[in-house]
């Protein structure tokens, strides 16, 4: 990946040190974190930047016209905005990291 280059992971998680301690030091078994890894590494190396977009709260959804405030400490809800910001991803040209 070059330092010019624009590339997304997506994610949800409440620990949000342990996620970023697995892209560190995965373990053997991880191949997600292994390849993530790999890339910010090599990004890095290359003179890039990296940036981390947290969502923490004033998230609304509108569903069956009600709007309701998104309930983050809900697994489920993080992992609905999750796709829908996945959704969101292919209507764009930037390469996504999560595949």
């Amino acid at each position: 990946m070059d330092s010019d280059s624009s590339r997304h992971y997506i994610g949800e998680t409440t620990e949000l040190r342990r996620r970023f301690q697995h892209y560190r030091k995965p373990g053997p078994s991880q191949a997600t974190n292994i390849r993530i890894n790999t890339l910010l590494k090599a990004h890095l190396e290359s003179g890039g930047s990296g940036e981390v977009d947290i969502i923490v709260d004033d998230i609304t959804l509108t569903i069956n016209c009600e709007t309701v405030d998104a309930d983050l400490s809900d697994k489920a809800t993080r992992r609905l905005l999750e796709n829908v910001a996945l959704v969101a991803e292919d209507s764009t040209d930037i390469d996504k990291l999560n595949h």
